[in-house]
C-alpha cells in the first residue's frame, strides 16, 4: 500500500498491542488505570467513531500504515494507521488520533493518506 504516513505523538504511557492480555485496557482507562497498553481493536473503534462524528466520511479504519509490510510474520503495532483517502480529511483526522491519544493516554499511533506513491510526510 502506497501513500504518506503521518506519526502523531501523544503524551500518554500506554501502548497499543494487537493480542491483549489481562492488563490491557479494553475501554478509554482512568487517569489511576494500572493497564500499561490498550487493545487495537478497542482504540481502533474508538477513533473510527470519532472520525465518523467529525464527518470524516472517506476512510478505510485502523490497518497496517503505508510502506509497512506484513510479510515478517508479526505485525508492527507502531506501523498501525487510520487510512484515509482524501487529502481535505488529513487535518480533521489528525486531530481525531490525537483526542483518542489524549483520552485512552496512547504514546502514538499514525494517520496514512492513500497515494500513488510511498513516502515519509517529512520528506514532502
Amino acid at each position: 500500500m502506497n501513500g504518506v504516513y503521518i506519526a502523531v505523538h501523544g503524551p500518554g504511557h500506554r501502548g497499543v498491542v494487537l493480542r491483549p492480555d489481562r492488563e490491557t485496557c479494553t475501554a478509554p482507562p482512568a487517569e489511576d488505570a494500572k493497564c500499561t497498553t490498550v487493545s487495537y481493536e478497542a482504540f481502533g473503534r474508538a477513533i473510527t467513531a470519532r472520525m465518523t462524528a467529525m464527518g470524516i466520511t472517506g476512510f478505510g479504519g485502523p490497518g497496517l500504515g503505508v510502506c509497512a509490510s506484513s510479510q515478517a510474520g508479526e505485525l508492527d503495532p507502531s506501523k498501525l494507521a487510520m487510512e484515509i483517502i482524501d487529502w481535505r480529511d488529513a487535518d480533521r483526522a489528525i486531530h481525531a488520533v490525537d483526542a483518542e491519544l489524549r483520552r485512552w493516554g496512547v504514546t502514538g499511533f499514525a494517520v496514512a493518506v492513500l497515494d500513488d506513491d510511498c513516502v515519509v510526510a517529512e520528506d514532502r
